[in-house]
């Protein structure tokens, strides 16, 4: 083995080069994501996409110039405009030197490269694989070895991934790393991995083919459940082997980078947004995808932030307001004592109520079984709201309720614990299981006239006070079609023990969704429905009506135990960033009489016959503000202007 990695030290000494190719021409085109990275595992939100063209040069003994051809961007939302570092808009052309940086020192600085002469001392080695590829132009099958590289002292700057070396020549055909937390120079890195892919040429020279680079950012003083990332993608051909190149062009800047505005973007083979779909940026791909070297290396992979910070996993856990608690001011913190190890902690006081309420969560991910998590949550006195679905975001909610609108939730408190087991299938899927056991209370009125709007408010309802426990299971697949389509698929079935009474369970939710390549013409069509078994309290029954389900109706007016909804909404973007256009319609309806408390509070109906609504709307600021016009079909229907923002903000809400 350690002749394996002297032998690969010798190749990049360049000894041989000269044997090997004098120098060399190659065109390169790239594509560079900056995007929002949600830990959740919800789609990415992306932000801005850029592309680049970049000519490579190469002269014996190791003189190296780049130049960019072409650039363009463009911004999916608003973001401040900025430049990338030099590294990802170009290529890394001798596998890194003796020493690594990422982002011009400021992500990583003065890393020793495994195979540096440094890194005789620095790391360890083993190999971990063996591939044999059978090349039809060489005589002999190619045989290649995976050596895992990890360092000696955890402590100090250093690389922990993997290299893959050819057995004979020793040559570098593939690295996979990322790196300790000592590396990370820039206190907002989470983490940094890199992918770089060696392609044989002419059937002897190892020359750069493709690489990925991920930088992930969060800030440093603040947990929040979503981080930065940018991923650079480049991929390199056109190999000219031996040309005549003019010492002048390597005397010159290392890099030439023009401006934007200076290139001729006609040089690009692809479209801008071409590969959104392959990267998972897009609401309609499979999954998240991960590059292959953050799979490779993720058990191994540690944050260069803090282990302690101060947490939130939405704007509305720090402030809120509900007729049930009034203005709610609150905070958290965050630990992480370990990679797989993740604690966090949430509290809060409610100023019209006088009472407090508080969350505590702790996540384990097994190494050894990456794709499988193990959590647990305590609560005392969480908010909690009717179902099936929200009426809007907590910050929404909370901005109708201060203005003095009919209020868009129907709140109680829940006190008690859910454990849960997730497990990632392979092909799109997820299965959970989950115990939990609740204490379910009234909510008291907090509220009787809006602070702000002064107009009096809608009473808060009571609800059947009880304890539940029980068990849930839940199945998830994700498909993720070819030119734009995607679907979502969703199973749930439960039993629970309330108050001496057995109540079961279950719903599917089933979502379809068309993006063009450009994504500014977008269709989707949501179908949800589920039901429990006959005498349930009455906060667990369906509710439809008002915003969330069926708008243009009153909020909440219809109960079952059981429901229906099916929505659809269709947009496309009229002046990109600033007017989007959106219709919107929907159908629904509830199944089964509710058994309604005999306190005469509750005053509801069911959907004898189905009821809808169909509407018109427009948005702004790259579609994160809304507002759409809505009628309600059939009795009892009118008309709702409704407010409301980007759905895949809802969750940081």
């Amino acid at each position: 083995m350690l002749q394996l990695v002297e032998r690969a030290r010798a190749y990049r000494s360049q000894v041989e080069a000269a044997e090997r190719v004098h120098s060399y021409r190659a065109e390169a085109e790239g594509h560079i994501y900056f995007y929002l990275d949600r830990e959740d595992g919800g789609d990415p939100i992306p932000m801005r996409v850029d592309q680049v063209a970049v000519d490579l040069y190469w002269k014996y003994p190791d003189s190296t110039h780049q130049e960019i051809r072409a650039l363009r961007k463009r911004e999916l939302l608003p973001v401040k405009d900025f430049h990338y570092y030099i590294d990802r808009l170009t290529a890394v052309q001798n596998g890194f030197g003796d020493v690594v940086s990422i982002g011009e020192g400021r992500d990583v600085r003065s890393v020793p490269h495994p195979l540096s002469p440094a890194g005789r001392h620095l790391y360890r080695f083993r190999i971990v694989d063996q591939i044999t590829v059978q090349v039809p132009s060489l005589p002999t099958p190619v045989k290649v070895f995976e050596v895992q590289v990890r360092p000696v002292d955890d402590a100090r700057p250093a690389i922990t991934g993997s290299l893959t070396i050819d057995a004979e020549s020793g040559a570098l055909t593939r690295a996979r790393f990322t790196f300790t937390p000592a590396s990370y120079v820039d206190p907002r890195v989470d983490n940094v991995t890199v992918s770089l892919e060696h392609a044989l040429w002419e059937d002897q020279h190892w020359l750069p083919y493709k690489q990925v680079l991920e930088v992930r950012r969060e800030i440093p003083e603040l947990d929040l459940p979503v981080g930065s990332m940018i991923r650079a993608t480049l991929e390199v051909s056109d190999y000219l082997f031996n040309p005549v190149l003019d010492d002048l062009r390597f005397a010159a800047t290392r890099i030439v980078r023009p401006d934007y505005a200076t290139t001729d973007t006609s040089a690009f083979r692809s479209g801008l947004m071409d590969h959104m779909e392959a990267e998972g940026l897009t609401p309609v791909t499979m999954e998240q995808l991960q590059t292959e070297a953050r799979q490779s290396v993720r058990d191994q992979m540690v944050s260069g932030l803090p282990r302690f910070r101060f947490y939130t996993d939405r704007f509305s856990s720090v402030f809120r307001a509900n007729r049930a608690e009034g203005v709610y001011l609150g905070g958290g913190a965050s630990f992480s004592p370990h990679p797989a190890v993740r604690v966090e902690a949430q509290a809060g006081h409610g100023m019209g109520n006088g009472q407090s309420s508080a969350t505590l969560r702790a996540g384990w991910a097994p190494p050894s079984h990456p794709s499988t998590e193990l959590s647990l949550e305590i609560r005392g006195r969480a908010l909690a709201d009717l179902g099936p679905q929200p009426g809007a975001s907590g910050a929404m909610t909370s901005l109708y309720a201060l203005l003095g609108e009919p209020g868009l939730s129907d709140p109680f408190f829940t006190t008690g614990a859910t454990a849960v087991w997730t497990r990632t299938l392979g092909g799109g899927g997820t299965l959970s299981l989950d115990g939990h056991m609740d204490r379910h209370q009234s909510a008291h009125q907090a509220w009787l006239r809006a602070p702000l709007g002064g107009g009096s408010v809608r009473p808060l309802l009571p609800i059947e006070e009880g304890t539940r426990l029980g068990v849930q299971a839940e199945y998830r697949h994700r498909w993720g079609g070819q030119d734009g389509w995607g679907a979502t698929t969703g199973l749930k079935a439960g039993a629970d023990r309330w108050e001496g009474r057995t109540l079961v369970s279950g719903s599917l939710a089933a979502a379809s969704r068309i993006v063009s390549r450009d994504l500014r013409r977008q269709w989707s069509v949501d179908l949800s429905l589920g039901g429990i078994s006959d005498d349930p309290p009455v906060q667990l029954l369906s509710f439809l009506g008002g915003q969330g389900t069926l708008p243009g109706h009153a909020f909440r007016a219809f109960a079952g135990r059981g429901y229906w909804l099916l929505k659809s909404e269709t947009s496309v973007q009229w002046i990109p960033g600033w007017v989007t256009a959106r219709v919107v319609g929907g159908l629904g309806g509830t199944l089964g009489a509710p058994t309604l408390p005999e306190s005469g509070d509750w005053i509801l109906e069911t959907t004898s016959r189905p009821r809808g609504f169909l509407g018109m709307g427009v948005g702004t600021l790259h579609d994160l503000l809304r507002v759409d016009g809505v009628w309600g079909i059939g009795p009892g229907g009118g008309f709702e202007l409704v407010f409301s923002v980007d759905p895949r903000l809802g969750p940081y809400l």
